[in-house]
This record gives structure tokens, C-alpha cells and sequence, in this order.
């Protein structure tokens, strides 16, 4: 197989080695041609960056990381971006790095790597310490024809917490429920309500087993309730499943005094349910283009809880 210069130098980049361990002395009479190559410029430190829409940026920060922390923990930071791959557009270069401009991870594509809706497949960068920083950058290369353009995603001070169920992709009412419970906070063992306590914390603890899944992106996940019902202000209502940026995969909400026991089963997102919920194609995920997917429970009067369910 034959590669370009720039095939070349991302093998040699990803194996952690040198180009200048591979020089010839006829590569040498090539080297003044390579500088000018526009694939080779420092996309970091470029100052034609253009500013990524935040509509086309979708990102979750997790982990064990709580913003004012005093224990130095690390976080996880899943990007998607909304930019479609075809042969004549297409992603070829992500970095992500601090506010020093410091590389903390890169990630290479080709025109063909994406998924069932056309972007990009999801970036996940892990053990990124977010207290060594006040921003980050999320920089990415486009490849329009014959031309580059690179755009920058920054990560400023305010962004820097854990992600909440409280941004756009999620449906209207459901954003507006978990506002007035819980603020959109999720609950974990180092970050948790005041009046829940340690004890209950671990007693909140969200169970669920992938039932079935299918090529075609159906899938069944059973969730068990965090608790028995108590009354209509104290009780498993919601149960929601997403992709790693926060996008609904199935969304089921309870009503107290229902006759369900014990657990409930939610599944993909029918047209019908997505519809009423107010979501465009867009705000769907598909489960079979995630890595993994996160599982929440809306305990109305305690905790909005979260468990994660690898597939891959």
C-alpha cells in the first residue's frame, strides 16, 4: 500500500517516533516542499482558527472530577462534532489542549470514518486533569477540496464543570422537570445534595442489564427503580438512556400509582415518541455509534443517578 507524506507522517506520529528517524538523503531534497504543505502547519497555534459553532460541538465532562474540588481529581470528556464526513469534506485531524496550548490528545480520521448520521465518530479523552488550566481547546481540521480550514472549540472557565441534564439537545420538558428537582445535577459519590448523605447515596445506586440489541439500532434495557414508590413527590419517575454527549437513545417517564414493579424497560425511540417529545432527527442518538451509553434515574425527591453500560 503506498502512502501520502501526510499518511506517512500520522503512521510514524501515532507509533510515538520521529520522521527525522526515517530520513533519506533523497527525502532531504523534498523537505522545503513539506514545509510549505498546509497539512503539516501547527493546527494549535494557528491564528486562523475559525470559531466552532456550539451547535455543532457537543460535549460531556464526567469522571471523578467536581469543579472546587479540594481532592486533584481527573476528568472524561466526550466530544461530538456535528460536521458530515464525505470524500470531498471531511475531519482528518482533532487535537485537544490546554490553555498553554499544550497537546493532550489527538485523533485522526478518514473520509470514511464516521457514523450512521454522517459526523464524525464520537472523541473520548480520558484522565484529562481540568485544574491544570482556566480553558481548553478542542481543535479540528477540515478537509473542503482542495483547501483546509481549522476550527476551534474553547472549553473557558465557566464550561469547566460536570455536565448536567440541562442542555439543548434534551426535550423541553424534561429539562424543566429535572430543573425544578435537582437542578440538572447528577448525583455520584463525591458530589452529591446535602440532605441525601453518604448512606443513601450508595442506596441510589442505578441498576440496569442490556436486554437486546439489534443491528438496526433497537435495543431494550431494563432499569430497576431506585426504591419503592412512597408518594407522588418521593419516587422513580424518570428513566433515560443517552449517548455519551447527553443525546436521548430512550426516555420513559412514570407516573405515580402506575401499576409497573420494580423495574421498567426502555427501549430505542419510536417516531411517534419522538415526536411527541419534541425532538428533531438531529437529538437522536443511535445506539450502535456509541461506545457506551449512560443510564439516568429521577428519584422526584432525592437524586438524579448514573450508571454507564459499555458495548464496545
Amino acid at each position: 500500500m503506498k502512502l501520502s507524506r501526510r499518511q506517512f507522517g500520522t503512521f510514524i506520529t501515532a507509533l510515538g517516533l520521529s520522521k527525522a528517524a526515517f530520513r533519506t538523503s533523497a527525502q532531504e531534497s523534498d523537505e522545503e516542499d513539506e514545509e510549505k504543505d498546509p497539512c503539516n502547519i501547527d493546527i494549535v497555534a494557528t491564528e486562523t482558527a475559525i470559531s466552532c459553532d456550539p451547535d455543532k460541538c457537543i460535549f460531556w465532562i464526567d469522571g471523578l472530577y467536581a469543579e472546587k474540588s479540594r481532592v486533584n481529581v481527573r476528568a472524561n470528556l466526550s466530544f461530538l462534532l456535528k460536521f458530515p464526513q464525505s470524500s470531498e469534506h471531511y475531519i482528518d485531524k482533532v487535537v485537544l489542549a490546554d490553555g498553554d496550548k499544550n497537546t493532550l490528545g489527538v485523533r485522526y480520521f478518514e473520509d470514511q470514518d464516521k457514523i450512521s448520521s454522517g459526523y464524525p465518530p464520537y472523541l473520548i479523552f480520558n484522565n484529562i486533569d481540568l485544574s491544570s488550566s482556566r480553558r481548553f481547546f478542542l481543535v479540528f481540521r477540515v478537509i473542503e477540496g482542495s483547501e483546509i480550514v481549522i476550527y476551534r472549540k474553547t472549553l473557558s472557565e465557566s464550561s469547566l464543570r460536570k455536565s448536567r441534564l440541562d442542555h439543548g439537545e434534551l426535550p423541553a420538558r424534561l429539562r424543566l422537570d429535572l430543573d425544578r428537582s435537582h437542578s440538572g445535577i447528577i448525583s455520584s459519590p463525591i458530589q452529591f445534595r446535602t440532605a441525601l448523605g453518604p448512606a443513601s447515596v450508595r442506596k441510589h445506586a442505578v441498576r440496569a442489564r442490556l436486554m437486546q440489541l439489534s443491528s438496526e439500532n433497537q435495543f431494550s434495557i431494563q432499569i430497576s427503580f431506585l426504591h419503592d414508590d412512597e408518594n407522588a413527590s418521593h419516587f422513580s419517575r424518570y428513566f433515560i438512556v443517552t449517548d455519551p454527549v447527553g443525546r436521548i437513545l430512550g426516555l420513559l417517564k412514570r407516573d405515580f400509582g402506575d401499576n409497573r414493579r420494580d423495574y421498567v424497560t426502555v427501549s430505542a425511540l419510536t417516531e411517534s415518541e419522538r415526536n411527541h417529545w419534541g425532538l428533531t432527527m438531529d437529538k437522536v442518538a443511535k445506539i450502535n455509534d456509541c461506545p457506551y451509553v449512560m443510564i439516568f434515574v429521577d428519584d422526584v425527591a432525592e437524586s438524579l443517578s448514573k450508571t454507564v453500560i459499555w458495548l464496545r
